[in-house]
């Protein structure tokens, strides 16, 4: 009788340990319930979605403080470029899906401010941010690209690449500039020196870099109506001796010119600084260059308008018309000063004073009897 009293006894607390979910060591032990919940095959317990990243908080976090809460490039952190205004369109590296993505990804380093995402972001937040982006640029923007097509429609554009031979025999240019005009003049600078190399007329370019950030070279889509083996010597002279250049910034500032910027150097140190403004006018162009010599520097300086290397030049009623295989192509006329010729170069002087300007416009020859002008 005892004994199946202490057996009685047993058995009661462990049910009531059971009721009460613990064990012996204060563990948590399933009720009847919840056992009952996890044999039944009846619907899993179900898991919170994880919900899509936001584009808009995320783009207000990490790139408004640059371009803008509205994307307008009016952000308050200063910057060295003004960051793109995504209202106009036209982006660098292309404006389809997939290329803003990799530019977020990879950033723009060497070009401007534009820093990688690809550590701070994850893909899907990433794309989150490309497409609320996508949302802030015109819709005719957006049809621009069939891939890495680049065009220009009112407002003139700078590219920085890579830039193919134009002749056979001539070498690539590693580091250019490709600016565009809405009239459909194209224009190619070498980074090093800073001298304008080619004219094209048609169609912009089309990038074909985007697996090495410039390993390939751009794809100039127009007629290239004038160009000059690329060369290693500023077109400044100094008291005749050509001059380094080193390039500051290339923009467009939302309009229909572009305006380069860069110093002259010799080998003591800085010797002018340049703001070179290049404006579509009619068939062809006019520049407008603003020298502002460093302080204590003098002597003659001077711009190679042509020099020895150049063929098919001519001065004719002081204007110099430039031919391209065989057919006279440009003509350019000065607008202040005059076309001089000093050891087989065509040279303008630049005025003394602080600053001097210098301008000239060029016109296209489309025919014998229809020529364009060049204006510098």
């Amino acid at each position: 009788m005892k004994a199946r009293r202490i057996v009685l006894l047993t058995a009661a607390v462990v049910l009531s340990s059971t009721a009460c979910g613990k064990g012996s060591d204060g563990s948590l032990l399933p009720t009847d319930d919840s056992v009952t919940a996890a044999a039944s095959p009846s619907k899993p317990p179900s898991k919170a979605k994880t919900p899509p990243p936001d584009g808009k908080a995320l783009f207000a976090q990490h790139c408004a403080g640059c371009h803008g809460i509205k994307g307008d490039g009016k952000g308050e952190t200063p910057t060295e470029r003004p960051p793109r205004d995504f209202a106009k369109g036209g982006f660098a590296f292309g404006n389809s899906r997939e290329a803003l993505f990799r530019t977020v990804s990879k950033g723009m380093p060497g070009r401007s401010d534009m820093q990688p995402f690809e550590n701070r972001l994850s893909p899907p937040e990433r794309w989150a941010v490309v497409d609320y982006v996508l949302t802030l640029v015109p819709q005719r923007s957006q049809d621009w690209m069939a891939g890495a097509e680049m065009r220009v429609d009112d407002e003139a554009r700078c590219v920085w690449g890579k830039i193919p031979s134009l002749k056979k025999g001539w070498p690539e240019i590693p580091r250019g500039l490709v600016v565009g005009l809405p009239n459909g003049i194209t224009l190619v600078w070498g980074r090093e020196p800073a001298y304008r190399q080619a004219v094209l007329r048609g169609a912009f370019l089309k990038r074909s870099d985007w697996g090495g950030r410039g390993g390939q070279a751009l794809e100039l889509r127009g007629e290239v109506i004038l160009a000059r083996k690329p060369r290693t010597a500023s077109p400044f002279l100094a008291d005749g001796e050509p001059l380094r250049s080193r390039w500051r910034s290339a923009s467009t500032l939302g309009g229909d010119r572009a305006v380069l910027r860069y110093e002259l150097l010799d080998e003591v140190g800085p010797v002018a600084s340049v703001t070179d403004e290049v404006a579509p006018d009619q068939d062809g162009w006019r520049r407008t260059l603003t020298v502002e010599r460093a302080p204590k520097t003098s002597g003659d300086l001077v711009f190679t308008l042509a020099g020895p290397q150049d063929s098919g030049v001519a001065l004719e009623r002081e204007a110099l018309v430039f031919s391209w295989q065989g057919r006279p192509t440009l003509r350019l006329s000065v607008e202040n000063g005059r076309i001089k010729k000093r050891m087989e170069r065509f040279v303008l002087p630049v005025p003394s004073g602080a600053p001097s300007r210098i301008a000239w416009r060029v016109q296209r020859l489309r025919k014998r009897s229809d020529r364009v002008e060049e204006t510098r």
